[in-house]
């Protein structure tokens, strides 16, 4: 046979060779795949996104049936379209890990507590020169009695004994300590914890009244009750 003859046949069995073999690229779009495949299972594609999961596992499978089947162009083709199905599988199980390790956001704050509101207790008030509880100031003393052994029971209270400001002011001091002592005992008496209650002279005021007639002397000589809180 003609060498040249020999050579023309072998160039073109190596080109019928050649034409018949995978294209160029295909085995890196192959390599891309597997990679993809297996960064989407160490992120647990598998189990966090079975929906996409399953999806690129399906295209895999149709490539790897066509590499079989020496269908290269078509495997090409599905070998990296499982590659982008992979790595969408792969960032949807990223998301899903990132939420899952988000902490709770912190409980809202507790409502501010209610402003404390002091109790009012109306005062008891005296006659000119007297620490005696009036017959008038009976049933006020009783209803007192009344309040800080119920509605109030969880408060302390200060009794103030206040004079007018008539006389000297070491005497008002000892009027005002006499009518604040008075009021004291009425209460214990009428079942009032002595440990809820203090004592303590004002003395002389003109607080509740400047005006220096009888009506604004009798305004000032008072015990006045003080909430000293819980």
């Amino acid at each position: 046979m003609n060498k040249y003859l020999v050579v023309l046949l072998a160039a073109c069995a190596v080109f019928l060779l050649a034409s018949c073999g995978p294209p160029d690229g295909y085995d890196a779009a192959k390599q891309a795949a597997l990679n993809s495949q297996a960064d989407a299972a160490a992120n647990g594609a598998k189990d966090l996104c079975p929906t996409e999961w399953k999806a690129a596992e399906d295209t895999m499978a149709k490539a790897m049936a066509e590499d079989a089947a020496k269908d290269w162009k078509t495997a090409m083709a599905d070998f990296q379209k499982a590659k982008e199905l992979y790595d969408v599988a792969k960032l949807c199980a990223i998301k899903k890990k990132e939420a899952m390790n988000v902490p709770p956001p912190p409980p809202p704050p507790p409502p501010p507590p209610p402003a404390y509101v002091a109790a009012k207790v109306d005062p008891i008030f005296f006659d000119y020169n007297k620490y005696d509880i009036r017959k008038d100031q009976t049933a006020g003393m009783k209803a007192t009695a009344d309040k800080i052994k119920g509605t109030f029971s969880d408060r302390k209270f200060q009794l103030v004994g206040w004079c007018d400001i008539r006389g000297t002011e070491e005497y008002n001091l000892a009027l005002g300590e006499r009518r604040a002592n008075t009021v004291y005992q009425y209460l214990v008496t009428a079942g009032v914890a002595a440990a809820k209650l203090e004592k303590k002279s004002g003395g002389a005021t003109t607080k509740y009244s400047t005006d220096k007639t009888d009506a604004g002397y009798q305004l000032n000589r008072r015990v006045e009750f003080v909430d000293m809180g819980k």
